[in-house]
């Protein structure tokens, strides 16, 4: 992590970013198939995942995407697409995504 630089400035996404740097720094990286993270989902998670300024960052993340070659021209319109949609979403429409698309049998994917 520190040979790439650590976290840099990317609001509300400093972590994608970092992971990006470390696997083109060459860090091993790979799922552990243990649970880590009990991830609550509550009312606020879905008001917290959507406007401009999350949309905003995720748009200059893609494009870092782009200039490292991480993703092509092609599936950065694809991502961008897709998350612009989620992102400005209002907040019971991302609910429901969530529910309709991750949620499984009232656990989480």
């Amino acid at each position: 992590m520190l040979a790439v630089g650590g976290y840099r400035d990317l609001p509300l996404l400093e972590d994608y970013w970092l992971w990006e740097r470390m696997m083109l720094g060459g860090a091993r990286m790979a799922n552990l198939p243990d649970v880590l993270v009990d991830y609550r989902v509550d009312e606020h998670l879905f008001a917290r995942r959507g406007g401009w300024r999350l949309f905003a960052s995720d748009l200059r993340l893609r494009r870092r995407f782009v200039k490292d070659r991480v993703t092509t021209p092609t599936g950065f319109l694809r991502n961008v697409g897709e998350r612009g949609v989620y992102r400005l979403a209002p907040g019971w429409a991302r609910r429901l995504a969530y529910r309709r698309f991750v949620e499984h049998d009232g656990r989480t994917a």
